[in-house]
């Protein structure tokens, strides 16, 4: 009598292929929703330095809902009030007050993805301090009426002398008469002298 010869069943790989069926069922779906929304670019941009801003604005790589979106800003002061964000696109836009003084700053923000998911961020910006102003020093005009004080006059020079005359005055009078007195002595001398 002949023993039978059993066959392998196919019920293993029937099983094995609904199993993988259902993993690429279950988790396809799942990939495609932790493709959240990222930050793309920022005004400012991440580790900038610049002057204070007046907004700030997220460019995200999907649009988030409007629901759930905020920007917190930090500064050396603390949290900084900044308006409701609004969300335009891919865009997400949060006014700042003006005139931020300088320090740095942290951006914390959260939008809803279009999943559901909260998706969260943080960057950083610096404030440069303003460029110091060049005093310019303005003399004060002296009141009308006020004269400048004028040198005080020799009491030995002539009245209406200058300053080259009063130099003049100790200097160039005496030769001049010592001069005068021997030209006087010679022409006496020589009349003197012609007298028969």
């Amino acid at each position: 009598m002949r023993t039978p010869i059993r066959r392998p069943t196919a019920w293993p790989v029937r099983a094995l292929a609904a199993a993988a069926a259902l993993v690429v069922l279950v988790l396809g779906p799942l990939t495609g929703a932790y493709a959240h929304e990222d930050l793309l670019s920022s005004v400012p941009a991440d580790g900038s330095t610049g002057p204070a801003p007046v907004a700030v604005e997220l460019v995200l790589t999907a649009p988030p809902l409007a629901v759930g979106a905020q920007v917190v800003v930090s500064g050396p002061a603390g949290p900084v009030a900044s308006a409701a964000p609004v969300v335009d696109g891919d865009r997400l836009t949060a006014a700042l007050p003006e005139g931020l003084p300088p320090g740095e700053y942290r951006v914390a923000w959260q939008v809803t993805a279009a999943d559901g998911h909260p998706v969260t961020g943080e960057l950083g910006f610096t404030v440069a301090p303003l460029p110091a102003a060049t005093a310019v020093s303005d003399p004060s005009p002296q009141p009308a009426g006020t004269a400048e004080p004028e040198p005080a006059e020799d009491a030995d020079a002539p009245v209406g002398a200058g300053p080259a005359d009063r130099a003049a005055t100790g200097v160039a009078v005496r030769p001049l008469a010592a001069g005068i007195v021997a030209v006087g002595a010679v022409a006496a001398g020589w009349l003197v002298v012609r007298r028969p």
